[in-house]
């Protein structure tokens, strides 16, 4: 079997979930870096979408690899998924911070992002081997806060985005865009990483239309969003 046989029965066993996600990320970081490579927060997303799509890369190459055993290639993508949230939860309350009113709710993100930081760093070091030996499952349950996490700026942004804008073109509003895609990708994503381990675990062969509609699509719609954030060509915090 050649590599490029190899590539498509890999991405055949995930729907072509990993062949879709890629394409939306790379479009939104060519067009990104057309339109706002001169702002700060556009930097921010850059940044993040160009190092997902590293880390997508490398993990494909990892389990594709004959030279890497269940036991490593489970290791290596729950800890590049674990950077990958931090990464995500980092930028995304940065361009919260920038968009919402409330200091009050501002200074608790810095902290929550300050104590899910020390968290990752616990778990980097020590896998949470003096909790349990299921590593996978605490990735998933990490995935999980970080998008509930999300939610609750989101339903913020946009009950004082209708409070006190409520006359405004919303097309032409790149934060409403990016908002709406994180919530999207927040609220669909979390049922992908409560059912992975089970489906998994349990050799359904449901498990690549879940990641397919609750993990691939939510992303890809997210990346889309964030396209057309950048293609408003104005200041992303508007």
């Amino acid at each position: 079997m050649t590599d490029f046989e190899k590539l498509i029965k890999f991405l055949e066993g995930k729907s072509y979930g990993d062949l879709i996600m890629p394409i939306f990320e790379l479009t939104a970081i060519v067009i990104g870096l057309l339109f706002v490579r001169r702002q700060r927060v556009g930097i921010f997303f850059l940044s993040y979408l160009t190092f997902d799509l590293i880390m997508w890369v490398c993990d494909t190459y990892v389990q594709m690899s004959p030279d890497f055993s269940t036991q490593q290639i489970t290791l290596f993508v729950g800890q590049t998924n674990i950077l990958i949230a931090l990464f995500e939860l980092s930028v995304y309350f940065y361009f919260f911070s920038k968009i919402l009113r409330s200091k009050a709710i501002i200074r608790i993100m810095t902290i929550v992002a300050t104590v899910f930081t020390l968290i990752i760093i616990v778990f980097t070091t020590t896998r949470f081997s003096f909790l349990t030996e299921r590593f996978y499952y605490v990735t998933n349950l990490i995935e999980v806060i970080e998008f509930v996490l999300l939610v609750p700026p989101c339903l913020l942004y946009f009950h004082e985005l209708f409070n006190f804008d409520p006359i405004v073109n919303l097309s032409q509003r790149p934060s409403f865009w990016i908002v709406t895609g994180i919530f999207f990708c927040s609220v669909i994503s979390v049922p992908f990483y409560l059912l992975d381990r089970f489906l998994t675990d349990n050799r359904s062969n449901y498990w690549s239309l879940t990641y397919l509609l609750f993990f691939s699509i939510p992303f890809s719609v997210n990346f889309i969003f964030l396209t057309k954030a950048f293609l408003c060509k104005k200041p992303l915090t508007l």
